[in-house]
């Protein structure tokens, strides 16, 4: 590959660098849902060495560009439901090396519970428009409306004279 076939498949953003990863290791990394495995710690500093070695100083912000490709990788759906209590973590090379702990696993049940929630939030935003009639366009001549009096009817007024003349 020459230099400038190189330079032009760098990434611009945190998506693009994020599906780089997900071609250069797809031994851990995958853009399939069902295929998504929790990944080692300390796999940023790895990937930030593997890139930075690759890329030079080419790509400006790569370490921003990386915690956030990372950070939408592993605060997905997919990943939260992987990570299970005792899920064997991925490195880059497809070993495995450790397991999900008991405060990995939580978080991943607190993703998994922020997701239903925000779902049935947007299902709730749904029904009401659903439920709204639609307007349907008449075909046949309607009467004309009636138009009322734009003057309001005066009320009686009643004075104390004529109240306590009742009275008696």
């Amino acid at each position: 590959m020459t230099d400038t076939q190189r330079l032009a498949a760098l990434p611009s953003d945190s998506k693009q660098l994020l599906k780089q990863i997900c071609a250069d290791f797809p031994q851990c990394f995958s853009e399939e849902a069902s295929e998504v495995r929790p990944i080692a710690l300390g796999t940023r500093e790895l990937l930030l060495a593997h890139y930075q070695a690759a890329w030079g100083e080419a790509v400006p912000n790569l370490t921003v560009m990386l915690k956030e490709a990372l950070k939408a990788y592993t605060h997905s759906v997919a990943y939260a439901q992987a990570s299970v209590l005792g899920a064997s973590r991925i490195t880059l090379r497809g070993d495995v090396e450790g397991a999900v702990d008991e405060g990995s696993a939580k978080f991943g049940r607190y993703l998994c519970r922020k997701d239903r929630r925000k779902q049935a939030k947007a299902a709730r935003r749904e029904i009401p428009q659903q439920r709204q009639p639609q307007k349907k366009a008449s075909t046949t001549q309607q009467p004309p409306a009636v138009v009322m009096s734009a003057t309001k009817p005066k009320r009686a007024k009643l004075s104390l004279k004529k109240v306590s003349k009742c009275d008696e």
